[in-house]
């Protein structure tokens, strides 16, 4: 059996200079979190604005949140098909 990640693709140091740094200003963009062509989602401009406020609403009531824990500490699932933190510890 052979395991693609689809997501590998956006850490392409010819697309993404400084890939494994978050970024939410990175202009241009080309990510394929959402995929491509005819397999984009239709939803994905609604995420983005979702997130996009949710993000916004959280930093303002919340100015100085911050990680609790070294990000090397920040614990992940171990399920290499859903590669996300385990949970995300903050103080502020």
């Amino acid at each position: 059996m052979v395991l693609l990640s689809p997501g590998a693709v956006n850490f392409d140091p010819a697309a993404f200079s400084d890939a494994e740094t978050f970024d939410p200003d990175r202009s241009p963009n080309p990510h394929l979190g959402f995929g491509y062509g005819h397999h984009h989602f239709p939803g994905a401009h609604l995420v983005h604005r979702q997130s996009d406020t949710a993000f916004r609403v959280l930093l303002d009531r919340l100015p100085g949140i911050r990680l609790a824990v070294p990000v090397a500490e920040v614990p992940w699932h171990p399920n290499r098909m859903a590669i996300m933190p385990a949970g995300i510890p903050v103080t502020w």
